[in-house]
């Protein structure tokens, strides 16, 4: 019981770190992203912009739409970014994959892959 319950309270904390975020940008290098430091930022409550990315694995480019112009970037030479829920997410091989744990030393990544009405869970992690 007593296990349960610290799990809950890990998890409202989890959660409420993740609800106090209200900005939104791209992380350029894993520098930029270990000190939160958010190219194209916006303030999601007073502003808006769009991360575009396609759903297709082999798109090599992410658009970000910031201030009226449309920026492209290469997913191999960005980090990744942070959506106005901000939920952190990692491109790697060109893939978008949401990082659980962005605090922590070893990250870990879940990537939902999607096949017509079934869906399956990968979790993969990185020092880096």
């Amino acid at each position: 019981m007593r296990t349960v319950f610290s799990l809950w309270c890990l998890l409202g904390l989890f959660n409420t770190v993740y609800a106090q975020q209200d900005s939104s940008g791209v992380y350029l290098t894993i520098a930029d992203f270990q000190q939160q430091k958010l190219a194209y930022a916006i303030n999601c409550k007073t502003q808006k912009h769009k991360i575009v990315q396609t759903s297709f694995s082999d798109q090599k480019f992410v658009k970000v739409i910031h201030n009226d112009s449309v920026i492209t970037l290469l997913k191999s030479e960005v980090f990744g970014y942070q959506d106005c829920k901000g939920v952190p997410h990692r491109f790697i091989d060109k893939v978008n994959y949401v990082i659980l744990n962005p605090s922590e030393y070893i990250l870990i990544y879940k990537h939902e892959i999607r096949a017509h009405k079934q869906s399956e869970l990968h979790y993969m992690f990185s020092r880096e």
